[in-house]
C-alpha cells in the first residue's frame, strides 16, 4: 500500500527516524485490496496510531489482514468524525 504525500509528512512528523523504516516497510508490504473500497489514508493513519500507542507492528498487520474494521475501532478512527480525530491525532487531513 502507498502512502499519500499528506500521509507520509505525517509519518515523518510523528515517528521517530529510528523507528519509521519498519513501520513504512509494513505499511508498503501491506495489500490495500484487504481494506476494500475505504480511504487509504484511514487505514494508514489507523497503523499509525496504533504503531503510536505502543502496538507491535507484526500484531497490527495481523489485525490489518483479519478485519480492518477491527483496526479502525481499535485506532478510533470507526465513526463519521474519522477525518477530524485523524486531523488531531496526527495533524493532517485525508487525500
Amino acid at each position: 500500500m502507498d502512502l499519500s504525500p499528506a500521509m507520509a509528512a505525517a509519518v515523518g512528523r510523528a515517528v521517530g527516524k529510528g523507528r519509521r523504516p519498519d513501520l513504512l516497510s509494513a505499511i508498503s508490504a501491506l495489500d490495500g485490496a484487504v481494506f476494500g473500497t475505504q480511504n487509504p489514508d484511514r487505514m494508514t493513519a489507523a497503523i499509525v496510531l496504533l504503531y503510536l500507542g505502543g502496538m507491535e507492528i507484526d500484531a497490527i498487520v495481523r489485525l490489518a489482514g483479519t478485519d480492518w474494521r477491527d483496526l479502525l475501532v481499535a485506532a478510533g478512527l470507526e465513526h463519521r468524525d474519522w477525518p477530524d480525530v485523524m486531523a488531531e491525532r496526527l495533524g493532517v487531513r485525508p487525500a
